[in-house]
């Protein structure tokens, strides 16, 4: 997706309006429900990053206008923060629980108790005040929150734990139908590694002029802010340990996140004729080779800020058969 196309949509569904989500989807035909969702769901937990802070520290003023008669939900849109981290701010202060017990309330809000309980807030004026909070009413509007939430309430959180594990199957099972010979993120933890991939390929192969002896599963959309993070945090750990890598983002991804294969590549689509330099135990892991296809530049491909990074190839769907090219040639050895 292009970027120009990626602002338009994240723009749209900025719109404080009900029904924006089901407009986007008539709006941008071609681009799918859950592409739009994605947007629509980081850009959301984006800038509730930059902004929870803040609403923890006002968190006395919203009850105020709670007691005041103003619902939740309507608190939560006229401040522009889901209604489910609300009703968690507003549950953590009226009844000083900690955080996990927060969730089970959030998760069954009937838990919540029902009586009438008084909490001391600092008021507009500096002066302590004194709030009486029906417990049968929180009751009720945590529920109303919650079930408004599409981003940050507990149902979704395990939808999107649950989506996640379900695209790490499909990249197995595709790896399988390929005959590509693979070690799980299992596999790789049992073997000593903290931080690995979704699946390391124990023979390299080729995808569109790239090496990939690696291949990470996110069932998300690579947007700036994601992407760079992830390759500055993760990624760059994994060509550190593995070498390059692939990187499927399942719903799409802003194209010119991904730079021009300048780094390492093969020219060839014929493997036989690829006769890397690299031995076993090279430093540099296989990477280079001289004049038969396989070439490195000299720039330093290290990413640290997460810049756009030149052994990560960023797809959205594994490569078909006729894209993977079988490199038996080239030995990887994961470094510790």
């Amino acid at each position: 997706m292009k970027l120009a196309l990626y602002e338009a949509i994240r723009a749209f569904v900025q719109r404080r309006e009900d029904g924006r989500l089901e407009e986007a989807k008539k709006k941008f035909v071609g681009v799918s429900a859950e592409t739009i969702y994605c947007i629509y769901a980081q850009d959301v937990q984006l800038r509730v990053r930059a902004s929870h802070h803040r609403h923890r520290k006002k968190v006395d003023e919203y009850l105020i206008r709670y007691t005041q008669g103003q619902r939740l939900l309507a608190i939560a849109d006229a401040i522009d923060l889901p209604p489910a981290l609300l009703a968690r701010l507003t549950i953590e202060r009226v009844l000083g629980v900690t955080k996990q017990a927060v969730s089970a309330l959030l998760k069954d809000p009937a838990t919540i108790p029902s009586n009438t309980c008084t909490v001391e807030v600092s008021g507009p004026s500096g002066k302590d005040a004194h709030l009486e909070i029906d417990g049968a009413r929180l009751q009720h509007e945590v529920r109303a929150c919650v079930r408004a939430d599409l981003v940050t309430a507990p149902d979704v959180d395990v939808a999107r734990r649950k989506l996640g594990l379900e695209y790490e199957a499909k990249l197995y099972a595709l790896l399988n139908d390929a005959g590509v010979a693979f070690e799980t993120e299992d596999d790789l933890r049992e073997a000593g590694f903290s931080k690995t991939p979704d699946a390391r390929l124990l023979v390299p192969i080729g995808v569109r002029g790239r090496v990939v002896t690696w291949i990470d599963s996110k069932a998300s959309f690579g947007d700036d802010y994601m992407h760079r993070q992830q390759a500055g945090e993760q990624f760059q750990g994994y060509v550190n340990r593995f070498g390059p890598g692939l990187v499927i983002y399942w719903f799409g991804f802003i194209d010119e996140l991904q730079d021009e294969p300048s780094d390492v590549r093969f020219s060839h689509p014929d493997s036989s004729t690829l006769r890397p330099d690299a031995q076993n135990g090279d430093s540099d892991a296989g990477a280079r080779s001289s004049d038969a296809g396989i070439r490195q530049s000299d720039a330093d491909t290290r990413h640290p800020d997460g810049q756009p990074h030149p052994d990560v190839l960023l797809m959205d769907r594994f490569p078909d058969v006729a894209e993977i090219v079988q490199l038996p040639q080239l030995s990887v050895n994961p470094r510790p």
